[in-house]
């Protein structure tokens, strides 16, 4: 197990833990999706076209990020959300899965759109969330407000993950090439240690006052 992965486990693990008093929506997706990459690691999916998991496992983190954002209280964030979802599907994941190839390093190509495919959908629905924060708050606004409320806080990471993923990294001067190569690898640790980081701080005063 290289570096990388050792500190994605660590760090998953450590976010678990402290999002467990949170509630089964938190936990669950959080401990399925490091068993999936377990799997992946272990060679348990290459019976599968890489293309059908990463859609499936796409499409499962963008409605869990729907669901924490609670988009669906207002009708027009819900049709948003929706049209937003299908035109990801439409445009981007299903002509990827239905093109036909047999050449694995375009699979991985293919496989890597419908990643940044959904990445972008979550990216859409986590700026959402900060820009209805943001015109419903009165008075001065501040990031804590964000980060007080358990579901919001939690989307912070998964909208650092989903950004890493989608944008542009090789242009940057003097580590461009490095990020560009360990784009995944910086978008899982950013993920699974903003949750740590993020959840700590409530983690150690729901301790206290028990």
């Amino acid at each position: 197990m290289d570096l990388w992965l050792a500190t994605y486990y660590v760090g998953g693990i450590t976010a678990v833990i402290l999002c467990w008093n949170l509630g089964s929506i938190f936990y669950v997706p959080m401990l399925l999706n490091l068993a999936l990459e377990v799997a992946l690691g272990a060679g348990l999916a290459n019976e599968f076209d890489i293309r059908q998991v990463v859609a499936v496992t796409g499409f499962l983190h963008a409605l869990w990020v729907v669901v924490l954002a609670d988009v669906f209280k207002s009708w027009i964030e819900g049709v948003t959300v929706f049209v937003l979802i299908s035109l990801a599907f439409v445009l981007g994941v299903y002509p990827s899965i239905v093109e036909s190839t047999s050449d694995w390093s375009r699979s991985i190509e293919l496989a890597t759109l419908i990643i940044r495919t959904w990445m972008l959908v979550i990216v859409g629905v986590v700026t959402l969330v900060y820009v209805r924060s943001l015109l419903r708050t009165r008075g001065p606004w501040t990031l804590s407000e964000l980060v007080v409320n358990p579901k919001r806080r939690f989307l912070i990471p998964l909208g650092l993950w989903a950004l890493i993923i989608v944008i542009p990294l090789g242009p940057l001067p003097k580590l461009g090439t490095w990020l560009e190569e360990n784009r995944f690898h910086l978008a899982g640790t950013t993920l699974v240690w903003g949750w740590v980081i993020f959840e700590l701080k409530f983690f150690l005063q729901s301790l206290s006052t028990r």
